[in-house]
């Protein structure tokens, strides 16, 4: 699914106007591609009017595309496919998790095929995690995570007991059936079943603890990028997705609350929707937050140095005029050969490494330096920080003197 905005929106200062106008905010675009559901055909999106900004999605032939996607079910053997509504044979169109819970139907085989091993490894692995014997990374996720939805779970019960919700079959059991919980964990949604409230009622943002375990549930969806075997891998479909052995589109949800790396709101004057290619694209390379690179400049003024004058990026667009310290390169091919003027008419070129970077300011990612002074040179040095954010660095001096 293809999602997006052809504009932006803003409020204003509240501190300065307690009743602003929302006003329209034209060339910003919003948009994201979403995999939540399912996985099909490749489809990509960009902006109009701003190279700097690559793709999210895949540019895979659609062949090519659906390779992967065969190999990914022979690795998860079992992994339930959609039928055709028309022949009820299966197709190449893959369910996400949730929807390998709640849409198949042994009494009206008419939507999914029957989910096997891969699915019932899923249950297992949470069934083997949630005793304390067990202690290791997501395991310790799984319990926390558990832990929350069973306390939605109680609440729920207790809203059918005081007949704020009214269910078929009435009092729902003690605990829950494993399915009905991996479900619910796998959508990240609550037991709302029947409630006067709709879908309102029993909201998992409700309970105190909702902060702590979404950003919990989040690191446990992306471990499943870092696991070793089929067995430990609490999502494979987030590997379906984002992983580089698979389709490796990092800029896409994979599930319901991917908003981490899904929604891209940049300057632009339009959209750039492609299906199997990279035709009419803008910019050609994927869109990677973790390759973002801050380049920071000097500050010449104090120094009474020439002032920066004109950038070009790695890609070989037309000079820019530095008018901000910090340039941001975005989507480019690495290495990056990165380079300056001041207004004294001199040249600063130097290649930069993809990131990541050392954690403290290191050189070994910057080469080939050129510069009015070998000191200059010598003072460039770059670094990724990983908190509170993943952030990439290059550090630059002010232009020498003449």
């Amino acid at each position: 699914m293809t999602e997006y905005t052809l504009t932006g929106l803003d409020k204003g200062d509240k501190t300065k106007n307690p009743n602003p106008t929302w006003k329209l905010v034209p060339k910003i675009v919003d948009y994201d591609i979403s995999y939540v559901d399912h996985v099909y055909l490749p489809a990509a999106m960009g902006p109009v009017g701003n190279p700097d900004i690559g793709y999210i999605g895949s540019i895979q032939g659609v062949g090519d595309f659906r390779a992967i996607m065969r190999s990914f079910l022979m690795h998860y053997d079992g992994w339930p496919r959609y039928l055709d509504p028309l022949s009820h044979q299966p197709y190449l169109r893959i369910p996400r998790t949730y929807n390998a819970y709640v849409q198949y139907n042994p009494m009206e085989m008419t939507v999914l095929t029957k989910p096997g091993a891969a699915i019932t490894t899923l249950g297992d692995l949470w069934k083997s995690c949630i005793t304390p014997d067990v202690s290791n990374s997501i395991c310790d996720r799984i319990r926390r995570v558990n832990d929350f939805f069973l306390k939605n779970y109680d609440n729920y019960r207790n809203l059918v007991i005081n007949g704020q919700c009214s269910p078929p079959e009435g009092i729902p059991p003690v605990n829950p059936p494993l399915k009905d919980l991996l479900s619910k964990v796998y959508g990240w949604v609550p037991w709302n079943e029947h409630c006067k409230a709709g879908a309102a009622a029993n909201d998992l943002a409700l309970d105190r603890d909702f902060q702590k375990v979404h950003k919990t549930y989040i690191a446990l969806q992306y471990s499943s990028l870092q696991a070793s075997t089929s067995a430990e891998t609490f999502n494979p479909y987030v590997n379906l997705v984002h992983g580089t052995d698979y389709l490796d589109m990092p800029g896409s949800y994979a599930f319901s609350v991917d908003d981490d790396v899904g929604n891209m709101l940049v300057a632009g004057t339009g959209i750039i929707i492609t299906i199997g290619g990279a035709a009419g694209l803008d910019n050609d390379v994927q869109y990677d937050g973790s390759k973002l690179v801050n380049v920071q400049l000097g500050d010449p003024e104090p120094l009474h140095r020439p002032a920066w004058s004109q950038y070009s990026l790695c890609q070989g667009q037309a000079a820019r005029d530095i008018t901000t310290l910090s340039i941001q390169i975005t989507s480019v091919r690495y290495p990056c050969v990165f380079g300056m003027t001041d207004q004294a008419g001199r040249t600063y070129t130097f290649t930069l490494a993809s990131p990541p970077y050392p954690n403290e300011y290191s050189r070994t990612p910057i080469t080939n330096c050129t510069a009015p002074t070998k000191h200059w040179c010598d003072a460039l040095k770059a670094k990724t920080e990983t908190s509170p954010a993943l952030r990439n660095y290059v550090e630059a001096e002010a232009p020498p003197p003449q």
